[in-house]
């Protein structure tokens, strides 16, 4: 007899866990629907989700300038990715509260189509000229804010959709993330638009406002115009501060070569028989004795800087000290040059001392009449 067949067990296959969207919880609510994107769905997903939803709703042009940004800006909210994934869903509605958040959505893609009109048009200028594009200072400062004060912002829109009463501390947001006062214009357009819906839903001046915000009674919504104005405040306290701070630019120094280039001076005198030493010498001189040859004037000028010296700007010698600074006319001019060439300072001033001529106020002015006799 025979041995009975043995039975063989029927072996099924392991059920496999869903996992990434096909795993979101649409039936255990709008929480638990966020959370999972926040926790659950990586990036990349959160990204691809945030792009299909800007290429079915936006214009083609549109889109393409929204696409253009940098890839973290698709990634790193998953909140807007929650929103766009659940606007396909018909079994779920953004009622009351959750108004907001389609609201938000909106505006952000509105945000990377503004954003992203530039970088098209560098994109296409890069293909007709092939050169590598170079984010200029202004891109680098607003990726910088979108990275740092802008997602504080966007943390505060979603304490205040889930009916949080938080404020944002603007000044002291601005120092913590190390921003300047040039990034103070970018914040204020991004809060002046937040704070002109908030107030067309409070003024009821805006059917559209009126109807997203409905479900936020008058009080909070007063409440929440109130922290924007506060935050704009503190906004231009940061701009002032960041002004008051900064550092005054120091005047390019010219050299001696280029101080005189464009001097007019008059380089010699048959009459007189003078001639004018290098003009150079002037810059950084404390004293200087010129000659007028038209209105036989002798002029004496002292600097007012002893750091300094004299500095020269076109035919003007600079930095004098006017209260000392003479000027008069020789009437023997033959017997005066030779010693105001010739002789020590003091010995100079003594002969001056001896003349009966009255001293006139000098200014520095220079011109083809003038003879640089001699600097100390």
């Amino acid at each position: 007899m025979g041995m009975p067949a043995l039975k063989r067990k029927k072996v099924r296959a392991p059920i496999r866990r869903k996992t990434g969207l096909a795993a979101v919880p649409i039936d255990k609510g709008w929480e638990a629907i966020k959370y999972y994107f926040h926790y659950e769905v990586d990036s990349k997903q959160v990204a691809e989700v945030i792009k299909a939803y800007v290429k079915k709703n936006w214009s083609k042009a549109d889109a393409k300038s929204a696409l253009a940004c940098p890839e973290y800006k698709f990634k790193m909210f998953s909140h807007y990715a929650a929103t766009a994934f659940m606007l396909d869903n018909p079994s779920f509605e953004f009622e009351g509260k959750l108004a907001e958040y389609p609201v938000a959505l909106k505006r952000f893609v509105d945000g990377l189509v503004e954003e992203g009109k530039p970088l098209v048009k560098e994109k296409q200028e890069e293909l007709a000229s092939k050169n590598v594009i170079v984010l200029t200072p202004q891109q680098r400062m607003e990726n910088k804010i979108l990275e740092t004060v802008g997602a504080d912002l966007d943390e505060l829109e979603d304490q205040w959709i889930m009916g949080e009463k938080t404020q944002l501390d603007m000044y002291n947001a601005m120092q913590r993330h190390d921003l300047k006062g040039m990034a103070v214009p970018f914040l204020v357009k991004r809060l002046t638009v937040w704070l002109e819906e908030y107030n067309d839903a409070y003024n009821k001046t805006c059917d559209q406002a009126v109807e997203a915000y409905s479900h936020i009674t008058r009080k909070e919504q007063k409440r929440r115009i109130d922290a924007i104005n506060k935050m704009l405040e503190d906004l231009e306290k940061f701009k002032n501060a960041a002004k008051a701070k900064r550092a005054p630019r120091k005047p390019k120094v010219k050299s001696a070569d280029k101080q005189v280039a464009k001097m007019n001076y008059k380089k010699e005198d048959n009459d007189f028989k003078i001639a004018s030493v290098n003009p150079t010498m002037l810059v950084g001189a404390g004293k200087v004795f010129l000659f007028n040859t038209k209105y036989r004037q002798l002029i004496c000028l002292i600097t007012n800087s002893a750091s300094k010296g004299f500095e020269v700007s076109g035919s003007t010698i600079k930095n004098i000290d006017e209260s000392v600074s003479w000027k008069m006319t020789l009437r023997k001019p033959e017997e005066m040059l030779p010693l105001i060439l010739s002789k020590t300072a003091n010995q100079i001033d003594k002969a001056i001392g001896n003349l009966t001529t009255k001293k006139a106020k000098a200014n520095g002015r220079v011109n083809n009449e003038t003879v640089i006799l001699r600097v100390l």
